[in-house]
Formats: structure tokens, sequence, C-alpha cells
């Protein structure tokens, strides 16, 4: 059998190589590091289908160059509602969730390792009457027949909303009714002083305002809704790093989305496939200070005092409601680490300065 000739060593190759080619191995390995997913397999991001403003900033990580420019593998996992991703959860089938205060309080009851680990955004839930009803006012509410969607946190606002006005639950006759059966439901009543004997419906946007700019109903009274970001004990202990660059991208997201509200419009009434324009999309965002923000650096995904005592009033009401067996201490269940590391990245101003729009919106 041949020999292989070995040649004598060099200066680099017996272990003294040059620095400057030292240097140059270290920085395209750090760049390696920061453009690669840091785990095989795509972070699994539970979103709702036809629920915004949530689903802009979907369409953000979606189409725009965000995913690429972080090395970020999200796989979108799109439900209907709130319940059916709380179960996936429990199921181990998501991995960070958008959900709303209430959806997630109920998750965080039944799965101790779960977390909040930053603000969504504070979306509107309202009650609304046909437009030729005689009602003008919640106090006209007592005795007649509200429905709408039960166990959602727009249940809470409207049973809060009546109260206010002096209105008792047990005055009212409540019952159940989802939001895609009131899109069918308003549509088929159209014109009526009341919905086939139900006087007035609750629900979250986009559709009171999407009812509203289409003259189907009317809208009473809102409220605001604090909706937050979830990850599963799995993600946390095993994904921090993912979990990390995702809460960086919903930051990025929502800075595409203030400067392209019309882009990100497009792209969820196309993947929602709700037939709704910018007014009433606009009409819905109004109450998130982060869809008017001029600078990146006003784009807040922290949790404040107000929000802790947003999320506080809504484990109460799930408490006396007998949704919660015990009392939730709600301040243990937010986890703020990791949006701190998310956004103490230097280039981060740097990076939303070039960051846009990668696909063009459908027609």
């Amino acid at each position: 059998m041949a020999k292989r000739r070995l040649s004598p060593p060099t200066r680099e190759s017996a272990g003294h190589a040059p620095l400057w080619r030292i240097a140059l191995l270290a920085l395209g390995l750090a760049l390696a590091g920061a453009l690669q997913p840091a785990s095989a397999d795509p972070l699994r991001l539970g979103w709702q289908e036809s629920w915004a403003t949530q689903g802009q900033l979907v369409m953000g990580l979606k189409h725009s160059d965000i995913m690429e420019r972080l090395g970020l593998d999200l796989a979108f996992v799109g439900f209907s509602y709130g319940a059916p991703l709380n179960s996936a959860a429990m199921a181990n089938e998501v991995d960070v969730l958008l959900t709303a205060d209430q959806p997630a309080l109920t998750l965080l009851a039944n799965r101790p390792g779960f977390r909040i680990v930053a603000r969504l955004m504070h979306n509107r839930a309202c009650l609304y009457v046909p437009p030729a009803s005689a009602i003008t006012a919640l106090s006209q509410l007592a005795g007649r027949n509200v429905m709408g969607p039960v166990g959602a946190a727009a249940e809470r606002v409207a049973i809060t909303a009546l109260a206010g006005a002096g209105v008792t639950t047990d005055s009212v006759r409540f019952g159940n009714l989802d939001m895609a059966q009131q899109t069918a439901f308003l549509r088929r009543s159209a014109g009526q002083s009341s919905w086939n004997g139900v006087d007035a419906l609750y629900g979250f946007d986009p559709f009171p305002a999407l009812f509203e700019k289409s003259d189907l109903a009317r809208i009473l009274a809102c409220g605001r809704i604090l909706s937050v970001v979830v990850a599963s004990d799995r993600a946390l202990e095993r994904r921090r790093a993912d979990v990390e660059r995702f809460l960086t991208g919903l930051a990025l997201s929502w800075w595409v989305y203030a400067q392209h509200p019309w882009w990100a419009n497009a792209w969820f009434a196309a993947e929602s496939q709700l037939e709704v324009g910018n007014a009433a999309l606009d009409a819905a965002a109004a109450v998130e200070p982060n869809r008017a923000a001029a600078r990146f650096e006003a784009i807040r995904l922290d949790l404040t005092g107000e929000d802790e005592t947003m999320l506080a009033a809504a484990a109460s009401f799930l408490r006396e409601r007998g949704t919660l067996r015990q009392p939730l201490d709600v301040a243990a269940l937010i986890d703020r680490s990791l949006l701190r590391e998310a956004l103490s990245r230097p280039d981060l101003p740097a990076l939303a300065r070039r960051v846009g729009p990668r696909d063009d919106p459908p027609r």
C-alpha cells in the first residue's frame, strides 16, 4: 500500500496561524451563528387567523424580510379563536401563543410552567345593536336578550359595561354566539330593529368595526382588552434563544406595520378571508399606541403597572365566574427576562431602519 507523503509542518499548520486569519474565522463563525436558527426545528407560533390587530403583526413576520434578517424560523399554526389555541398549547402543539388576557390566564392556571413573556397589544371589545334599534343606551338592555362569545374577554367587557350602567347580569338573558355565527346572523337580519329576537351582541375587533362600517350594527360601548405573548414551559426551558429572537421579530413587525399599515391590512384581509377594509381595521387598531409609533424606540412590548392591573381584573372576573378555582398571583406569571434580552441588541435600531415588506400586497 502506497504511503501518503507528509509535508513538513509550516508555521501555520503547527498552530501559528496569522492573527488576521484567526480574526476572520471568528467573524465568520459569529455571522453564521447570527444568521442560522438556534434550533433545527421551527418555533411553532400559535395565532388566531381572523383576529385584528394581531393578524397584521403575523403578516409582518410572514411577508417582510424580518425572519431572514434575524435567522428566525417560525411555523405559523393558525386557529379560529382562543379556546382551540389553548387546547393545542396543552397538547404541546405550539411553543408560543398570541392570545387575549382571559384565555392566557385560564391556560396559565392549568399549566403553571407557562409564562407571559411580553405584551402583544391592546385591542377592543364592544356592545352593539341593530342600526334600526330603538335602544340608544346600555341601561335599556335590562330585561333584553344579549349574546356573544361566552368565555371570551369580550364577555367581561360587556358585563362590566352593563354593570357600570346599572344593569345587573340577572336582569339580562345571555346567550352564546361566536363571531363567525354573528357575521352570518347580521347579514340575514339586516334592516331589522332586532336580530331575530336578539337585542344586542358583544364581540371583539375586527368584527364590531366591520359591522359598524358595513351599516350592520351600531356600537353602544367599547372597552379595552390586554393581549399577551405566552411561552410554553418546554420553550422556556429548551428554546429560550428562539423565543428571544421571536420577541425581537415581533417588535420589528410592529414597526413594519406602523410604517406600512395598508400593506399589512391587505395581507391580513386576504389571509383571514374577511371582507374588511382599511377603515374598519384602522378603527380596530386605534386603541393600540404602537400603531401610531413615529420611531422604532417608541414600540412597547413590556407590561406596565396598568397592564398588570388589567390582568388582575381579568383574573378576578374568572374567579367570580368559577373558571379559576384558586386566586392567581399575576406578577408571578410574567417573565420579563426574555424581552429584556430580545431588545438589548445594540444593532436593533439600525436593523429597524432596514426591515421592510418583501412581498407585494394581494390585489
